[in-house]
């Protein structure tokens, strides 16, 4: 196969990828980039072990002749899913700002049950398998492929198959960026996490200093029950502190006040963590423990709901 200087794909000889086995049991998957094409094989690895296929990655630039890339990072023990190469497979390969992204599966031999995998590449040639256990990339069977939009790459995880076959199996997403570099257009400091943020039973109001009141639901009517209590749509539970930027990007501070002292996380001198997440929401940890995740108005607030309503 060849890439053609249009989206069609005209037949070409084989040959111009040296060693490149082409047939039934091992056509490759092609991406043509504007930097460059990367293609990925993985014909059946030998006689001796039918339906085993070795995945191998090549490239090329402007040049007709493909090269073949440095043979498949199969990860770090104590990691998730290191095994030999002929038992790690890529599905799919997607340009991302500053590299690329192959995504597959391997076998992880503690459990003997195939788990997702991904490799970044910053030139198509030279890839390295990202860590399996830490991003929960074992959750899931396998990775189907990722995409970018804006920055952000968003991967594609489907899990074991139920036992009933009229289920389909379990999906999952992962959001993240490529590289280290900052996320593009999100600015620094308190800005990103000015307004208020809501979710099913609470809200959080910050202003540009940096104060914040953070309002729930106590299930508990005024109408028959004493102070603290929910009035109508203002709910009984405040509590109110100060944050800070930190050096990660995060918001740092504590509960200076509370109407609630003795419930867990809303105690007075409680730390409280803010995160923002790569679309309209923040992720709050109070006393080093998770506390929710709650979601901005307007456009963001359907993407957030989707992911945790």
């Amino acid at each position: 196969m060849a890439d053609a200087t249009t989206n069609n794909w005209e037949c070409g000889d084989s040959a111009a990828v040296p060693g490149l086995r082409v047939g039934p049991e091992g056509l490759p998957v092609v991406r043509a980039f504007p930097r460059g094409s990367v293609l990925i094989s993985h014909p059946e690895s030998s006689d001796e072990e039918p339906g085993v296929y070795v995945s191998t990655f090549w490239s090329r630039g402007g040049e007709e002749t493909w090269t073949a890339g440095e043979p498949m990072d199969v990860g770090r023990l104590p990691d998730r899913g290191v095994t030999p190469r002929k038992l790690q497979s890529v599905n799919g390969v997607s340009a991302v700002t500053g590299g690329y992204i192959a995504s597959g599966r391997a076998l992880d031999p503690l459990h003997d049950q195939p788990v997702g995998a991904l490799w970044t590449s910053a030139d198509g040639r030279r890839w390295t398998k990202a860590p399996t256990g830490k991003n929960l990339f074992h959750e899931v069977y396998d990775l189907y492929g990722a995409a970018e939009l804006d920055g952000t790459v968003i991967a594609l995880g489907v899990g074991a198959a139920p036992d009933s076959s009229e289920e389909p199996a379990p999906t999952r997403l992962w959001i993240g960026r490529y590289g280290a570099r900052p996320a593009l257009g999100r600015p620094s400091g308190l800005a990103p996490f000015v307004g208020t943020w809501t979710w099913s039973h609470g809200s959080i109001v910050i202003d540009p200093e940096g104060r914040f009141t953070y309002r729930w639901r106590l299930y508990r009517d005024c109408a028959t029950e004493p102070a603290p209590c929910d009035n109508g749509p203002e709910w009984g539970g405040k509590a109110t502190g100060k944050l800070a930027p930190d050096a990660s990007g995060r918001l740092r501070g504590r509960l200076e006040t509370t109407n609630r002292p003795d419930e867990e996380g809303h105690r007075e001198n409680a730390a409280v963590e803010l995160r923002r997440e790569p679309y309209g929401a923040i992720r709050t940890t109070v006393a080093g423990r998770p506390h929710g995740i709650f979601c901005s108005g307007g456009e963001a607030d359907s993407r957030c709901v989707v992911s945790h309503g």
